[in-house]
């Protein structure tokens, strides 16, 4: 399925509440932890996985997470379980699929024609994090 989600921070008048510190929020964050929630949207990776790279997070939220199954609501806050599942284990009936990784010529054609594309700054591949993997 897909998911569409207003994930813009909104400006004090929208919210109705006076910008401080303690209650600016990230729209998306990205965290290990069930109980680090900073953000509208909490997305939670598997420990071993970085967090620090929106790019690769967001590849990794796409890619691990069902919205019907994997989101709830805690404080008001969507959180995203976006962890890799385990057969047998909270109803999940089937094995965790490989990541889906683009091959080295897809990657090398893609780099060939960002720039004409005029989508941006380069984003590297995400799959060449898992460069061993890639066909």
């Amino acid at each position: 399925g897909k998911i569409l989600i207003d994930a813009t921070v909104k400006l004090p008048e929208e919210t109705g509440t006076i910008a401080s510190p303690e209650n600016l929020h990230k729209a998306i964050h990205f965290t290990h932890s069930q109980n680090d929630l900073k953000g509208l949207i909490n997305v939670i990776l598997d420990a071993k996985e970085p967090i620090d790279d929106d790019y690769f997070s967001l590849w990794l939220w796409g890619s691990n997470c069902d919205p019907i199954r994997d989101s709830s609501f805690v404080e008001g806050k969507l959180v995203m379980d976006s962890k890799t599942k385990e057969k047998g284990v909270n109803g999940f009936t089937r094995e965790w699929p490989g990541k889906a990784l683009s091959s080295r010529a897809t990657i090398e054609a893609v780099d060939k024609k960002w720039a004409s594309l005029g989508i941006g700054e380069f984003i590297p591949s995400p799959s060449l994090i898992f460069s061993k993997e890639i066909k």
